[in-house]
């Protein structure tokens, strides 16, 4: 909320080499014109869709984890891999580093 209002900036960073003991580099920095941005998701992996929402219409948009996988760039059983061990009862979230939004 900050970075969009224009009170904040987001700075990813690079160590050049060793972490901790060598120099950073910008990799990507967000302002106010970027669109970052936070949506709230869970997971039903039994029927493997995510659920996200929309705050802008208080509702939960139901969405194929193989779509949302994809969007990411990682494989849905690379997906489903990282996230056998995790309680799916927790909070979650995607953060969105551009406009874009289900």
């Amino acid at each position: 909320e900050r970075v969009n209002a224009g009170e904040a900036i987001l700075t990813v960073y690079e160590w050049t080499g060793k972490p901790y003991n060598s120099p950073c580099r910008d990799l990507f920095v967000f302002d106010k014109d970027s669109g970052i941005g936070v949506q709230e998701v869970g997971f039903q992996m039994d029927v493997k869709e995510a659920y996200i929402l929309d705050e802008s219409a208080y509702k939960y948009i139901i969405l194929d984890m193989a779509d949302l996988t994809r969007n990411d760039g990682i494989s849905l059983d690379d997906f489903c891999h990282l996230f056998k061990r995790k309680d799916l009862v927790e909070e979650f979230a995607i953060i969105h580093f551009g406009k874009f939004r289900y």
